[in-house]
């Protein structure tokens, strides 16, 4: 059935089938992101999670004997890897921009997205843990 489907809007053409298909995707997409987000967020225990997530600690670094660096590090490279794979995905899809709309724009869209998109994963995935004890 999905694979019919998938036939289907790929028939239709790219722009009338598989852009506006992926269109309703994205948004129902962030919608789901958005809702497991809060669902996570009102779990019992899950208040713990969001202090650990939110909430600097320089005592648990020092607990684990991490140096503030390594953690700058691997923050920053993280940062630099999705934002290079929006950047790869402008690339892509800048071929099918409309003449009225800016690759700037775009750019700051792509930046405000996967940002949102990074918390919103670490608001469902770290007080979900916290509040089902895992470790």
């Amino acid at each position: 059935m999905v694979i019919v489907l998938c036939f289907g809007v790929c028939a239709i053409g790219l722009e009338k089938g598989v852009e506006k298909i992926t269109k309703v995707m994205m948004v129902l997409l962030l919608a789901l992101i958005l809702g497991l987000g809060v669902y996570a967020c009102t779990l019992p225990g899950a208040g713990a999670g969001l202090k650990f997530y939110l909430v600097p600690s320089t005592q648990t670094l020092k607990g684990h004997n991490i140096p503030i660096g390594t953690v700058i590090s691997a923050a920053m490279s993280q940062a630099f890897f999705t934002l290079s794979i929006g950047i790869g995905a402008m690339m892509i899809f800048g071929s099918y921009l409309e003449r009225n709309r800016s690759l700037a724009g775009e750019a700051l869209s792509i930046t405000g997205l996967d940002t949102f998109v990074a918390l919103m994963a670490g608001f469902i995935i770290i007080p979900a843990c916290f509040a089902f004890g895992i470790e």
